[in-house]
């Protein structure tokens, strides 16, 4: 076995000893946020912690102090977070099948007891590889049971990452769908307009390419509307876009960050639809809110 393979498995050891020796009583003021937007490329994890600091505020309005704790990387905060402090991982596909391959999720590389049973899903997923889910492995199985609390309801994204976590003794899950999506109530979906606009606004993204789908769709858009607005979420989405060959000046491209997103929406959303994906729910909600008044 690989000497780091070994060090994992010892540091988890460790931890398990550590939590059986000295357990601890979870508070929920200060909790801590495992925040997927901390040194992320990925303008959509952005909109994910918006929402996700939304829906907290209501489930837990008596919390006056909140951590914020990358996930996807690591920093002191991570090595010294308190034991007592119950950690909420905000959305996203958090959960990798072989922990050993895929550190999707920062932990303490010295002091994993910090982290033991006090970790609880906000609408989390898990990693998919070429396009399937696979189950988890036998220690990435132990190791996410370690980070878990076993007293509250956890909350996943979609059905199969349910699944998995049942199939590893994990039952207490619900399937909530991604928490951008937690408000759209059917009295709320009946507000919204049912006139077409003349731009709309679209979303690509690099992670899982399908060229030919993709190029369909903003050329379908072009032939439908006046103007095509495209948000570049990741760094990547870029260049992705640039080989799809699509050379039409009525597409316009809005830069790769939060901030120009959300003053674009701000300054066009009673002048356009949405079209996409779902992590472009901040921009949807503008164009809703403003077409309902």
């Amino acid at each position: 076995m690989e000497p780091i393979k070994i060090f994992r498995r010892m540091r988890l050891i460790a931890g398990e000893a550590e939590n059986l020796v000295r357990p601890v009583r979870l508070t929920n003021n200060p909790i801590a946020f495992l925040d997927t937007s901390l040194y992320s490329e990925n303008c959509g994890d952005y909109v994910i912690m918006h929402y996700a600091n939304l829906q907290m505020s209501k489930i837990l309005p008596d919390s006056e102090q909140i951590l914020h704790i990358p996930t996807h990387g690591w920093d002191e905060s991570v090595e010294n977070a308190r034991r007592d402090i119950r950690k909420i991982a905000c959305g996203t596909n958090l959960l990798p099948w072989d922990y050993e391959r895929d550190h999707a999720l920062a932990t303490p590389r010295t002091h994993l007891g910090n982290y033991a049973h006090s970790v609880c899903l906000l609408a989390v997923g898990m990693r998919e590889v070429q396009g399937q889910m696979r189950d988890f492995t036998p220690y990435t199985a132990r190791f996410l049971r370690f980070l878990f609390d076993p007293n509250c309801l956890h909350s996943v994204r979609d059905e199969h990452t349910k699944q998995r976590l049942h199939a590893i003794g994990v039952d207490n899950v619900l399937n909530t769908a991604c928490v951008t999506m937690w408000n759209l109530t059917e009295e709320f979906c009946e507000s919204i307009s049912r006139d077409k606009h003349d731009e709309v606004l679209t979303t690509i993204t690099e992670y899982a390419q399908n060229p030919r789908q993709d190029k369909y769709m903003i050329e379908t858009l072009l032939r439908n509307y006046d103007r095509v607005h495209l948000w570049i979420q990741s760094v990547d989405d870029r260049p992705y876009l640039e080989s799809l060959d699509i050379d039409d000046s009525r597409l316009h491209l809005i830069d790769h960050s939060f901030e120009a997103f959300d003053s674009f929406v701000k300054q066009h959303s009673e002048s356009i639809d949405y079209f996409g994906r779902c992590c472009c729910f901040r921009g949807w909600w503008f164009v809703v809110e403003a077409l309902r008044q």
